[in-house]
């Protein structure tokens, strides 16, 4: 009997020892295949995080072009970069009053948005550079798109009131 006892606790000790050793490394692999089956883990998670630091301290501290530079900086490894798109919109547009340049951001941004909130906010900015401007049409064209992509919302719904509001 201590014989047998003897042998399980080899094949304990054993079964221990190989699962400190494979453990790490068989847990990575499957854990991230696990991982896969749950969430898609497409090439969007894979690549690092883009660096907006450099660009946010810059625009904090005023220094426009160059903040927008680092923006560029960034859209050149990350093309289609939202929110790198999104903050140059506004930099242009807030910060260096240049509603020509910002309307071209916001083109882009809507061109490549994935997010519905990006692509609206797109539209809604460019509506209201060119309601500010007194160019209605352009204007509604914009809020148009929206009621388009999304017919029945609430922001539909909303492009519809403003709509309504230009016309008056």
């Amino acid at each position: 009997m201590t014989g047998q006892y003897a042998i399980v606790f080899l094949i304990v000790i054993g079964a221990l020892i190989l699962a400190c050793t494979l453990g790490p490394i068989l847990s990575r692999w499957l854990g991230r295949a696990f991982v896969e089956l749950l969430i898609p883990m497409g090439e969007r998670f894979r690549r690092p995080p883009p660096a907006y630091s450099t660009a946010r301290r810059l625009v904090r501290e005023h220094r426009y072009p160059e903040a927008a530079e680092a923006y560029r900086s960034v859209l050149e490894e990350h093309k289609d970069d939202e929110t790198a798109l999104l903050e140059l919109g506004r930099l242009y547009d807030l910060h260096m009053e240049d509603r020509a340049g910002a309307i071209e951001w916001y083109d882009r941004l809507e061109h490549t948005a994935k997010e519905k909130s990006s692509f609206l906010f797109a539209l809604e900015r460019k509506a209201e550079i060119h309601a500010g401007r007194g160019d209605y049409a352009l204007a509604s064209a914009e809020l148009e798109k929206i009621i388009k992509r999304f017919p029945g919302s609430r922001d539909s719904k909303l492009a519809r009131e403003r709509l309504e509001h230009y016309r008056r």
